[in-house]
């Protein structure tokens, strides 16, 4: 089911939590918790790195604690993919930390390629430091007082 390029909030399946399992995060239409900030309030860059050019659609989705953590996000948003390698946005109201992860679904088919042993065939990434398997909460956190960049490999 294609649905529009929007922010949401949305409790993801099981089977679609595991973005490196096989599928892209789900996202569907629902209010967003992270509201625009009211003046002088803390606003932080979420910046993509790394996309393939005018292919498929971005899925960013924002966690904000270990047990939310591919499974609950805190803002998910889908992107068509246009004509720059690099996506960024400026959200507020975000709490001091949060993990995040991305997939660029290159074919558009709604899932993160693979090959047969897991290993994803489409650009995918996560913040914080980089680890050998699918991200952690903890390998993936990063402070929202900076901002947060993910380089898709």
């Amino acid at each position: 089911m294609r649905r529009p390029a929007s922010a949401t909030r949305r409790s993801v399946a099981p089977a679609a939590a595991g973005v490196l399992a096989g599928t892209l995060l789900a996202v569907g239409p629902a209010p967003t918790r992270a509201q625009p900030a009211p003046s002088g309030e803390a606003c932080t860059e979420i910046r993509v790195e790394g996309l393939t050019v005018g292919r498929g659609r971005l899925q960013v989705a924002l966690f904000d604690s270990e047990a939310a953590f591919r499974k609950d996000a805190l803002v998910a948003l889908t992107i068509r993919v246009g004509s720059a390698s690099t996506w960024r946005s400026t959200l507020c109201g975000l709490p001091a930390e949060v993990a995040v992860v991305v997939t660029q679904d290159v074919d558009g088919d709604g899932e993160l390629d693979t090959n047969v042993v897991g290993i994803p065939r489409e650009p995918w990434g996560a913040s914080g430091r980089g680890t050998l398997g699918p991200p952690s909460w903890k390998s993936a956190r990063v402070a929202t007082t900076a901002p947060v960049v993910v380089t898709l490999r």
